[in-house]
């Protein structure tokens, strides 16, 4: 049985950057640096390698969810319309 909840399990980097839409590394450093983006330091640096929890990571994607747009404007035509057949 595992000590933790499902909710505090622990991510390293390659399950982050999995679940995180399959980013680099340097994406997440990047994020991390990013006051737009505000993506969250590691929870845990155990020899040299970054953790965090899930929970954290789910946050992070609520976070982001509740500030994205509702709806995406549609893309202004960029050619003239094709003549009708006649």
């Amino acid at each position: 049985m595992n000590a933790f909840p499902e909710s505090d399990a622990m991510l390293a980097t390659a399950q982050v950057r999995e679940r995180c839409g399959k980013v680099s590394t340097m994406c997440l450093w990047r994020w991390q640096r990013d006051e737009r983006v505000q993506f969250p330091p590691p929870d845990a640096t155990i020899n040299g390698r970054n953790y965090w929890r899930l929970s954290t990571i789910r946050a992070w994607q609520d976070r982001m969810t509740a500030r994205a747009p509702t709806k995406i404007p549609a893309p202004a035509a960029t050619r003239a319309p094709e003549p009708q057949a006649a």
